[in-house]
């Protein structure tokens, strides 16, 4: 897989396990006759890889490099487990103005135009958890302790209780807005003219930073080096890193409805002295069948290449194990947060 940069071997005492250094994202785009094109080169060049088989697709939301989301308005959700190269339904939400799908590190969310908001640790496990009194909901981000939820209108609300209750903090003041995102302590709001509205309280108070070159922008998505990217419904790409616009690429197809990232892995280190909070870390890797896990507290869940859990822990701070011993041979991830690691089991 072009993503993946570097395979490093760490010792074992029962199995060897491999870590897995991305070297970025693979990007997206779908169109609303089903068409969904890939980059793998940060958007310099496209390749239509599939027709998902839809027509009415709205968001994307991957999990790794190869497992990922694709949610229609009417409700479907298709998975790939191919890097997008095949799609499957695999739930049917009762809904048939969805808007967008998002995935935390650890639940999925789904926002309808109407205001439901859909939580669940899997796709097939998704239910409404609230209501967000709007009828012009459009878009969905996170930044690890909150989730924001953007109207048309320009309305920005705010959960701190994983979707649960919802409180109208700000708006950004203009109408036809598409999509929200977030980059470090900021958030970023988009609307179809191509202005980029600006956030750095939380949502309390917006400011207009910028403005892409054209209309019709669909899409904005937040990728890794305080990179935000930029989609058109004529498929063009731009960047922004720094204070600067610029044109990536194109996916030469017009009727682009939206934009997705793989968001690769993150790089993890077999290390004693990296400081607790600061990485996620693998460490002294399988142990009589365990995988040790030495990373912050919370949910960790080990994924196979499917996307199906096969295993899960609730871990508190320090040190943790993932019983692994009847787990077949091949490739799994493990997931904590938004921090990602590919692993190996090869015997």
């Amino acid at each position: 897989m072009k993503a993946l940069k570097a395979w490093i071997s760490v010792l074992a005492l029962s199995g060897v396990v491999l870590l897995a250094r991305s070297a970025g994202a693979d990007i997206f785009m779908f169109t609303g006759m089903g068409d969904v094109f890939r980059s793998q080169d940060g958007g310099v060049s496209f390749d239509l890889i599939s027709n998902a088989g839809f027509n009415d697709g709205v968001a994307m939301a991957f999990v790794n490099d190869t497992l990922g989301y694709l949610l229609t308005e009417s409700g479907t959700i298709l998975k790939t487990a191919n890097s997008g190269v095949s799609w499957t339904p695999v739930a049917a939400l009762p809904a048939n103005d969805a808007q967008d799908i998002i995935f935390d590190g650890t639940d999925f969310f789904v926002l309808t135009r109407s205001g439901d908001v859909y939580r669940g640790s899997e796709p097939t496990a998704l239910v409404l958890v609230s209501s967000i009194p709007a009828n012009d909901m459009v878009s969905l981000a996170h930044n690890g302790s909150a989730v924001y939820a953007l109207s048309s209108s320009g309305d920005v609300w705010r959960s701190s209780d994983d979707g649960v209750s919802w409180l109208l903090v700000g708006s950004t003041g203009s109408a036809e807005m598409v999509a929200i995102a977030v980059v470090g302590d900021s958030l970023f709001a988009l609307n179809s003219f191509g202005d980029i509205f600006t956030s750095s309280n939380s949502g309390s108070s917006w400011q207009l930073t910028s403005t892409v070159s054209q209309v019709g922008a669909v899409g904005l998505e937040a990728a890794t080096n305080n990179i935000l990217l930029v989609c058109f419904d004529t498929g063009e790409l731009m960047q922004r890193s720094g204070k600067g616009w610029q044109y990536i690429g194109t996916a030469s197809q017009v009727g682009v409805r939206g934009l997705g990232l793989s968001h690769g892995t993150t790089a993890i280190e077999d290390s004693d002295d990296v400081a607790m909070g600061n990485r996620f870390v693998v460490q002294s890797v399988i142990y009589n069948g365990m995988l040790r896990l030495n990373s912050p507290g919370g949910v960790v869940r080990l994924y196979s290449t499917d996307g199906r859990v096969v295993r899960e822990v609730i871990k508190g701070e320090g040190e943790a194990t993932l019983n692994i011993r009847d787990l077949s041979q091949g490739v799994y991830f493990v997931r904590q947060g938004s921090r990602t690691a590919k692993i190996a089991k090869i015997r």
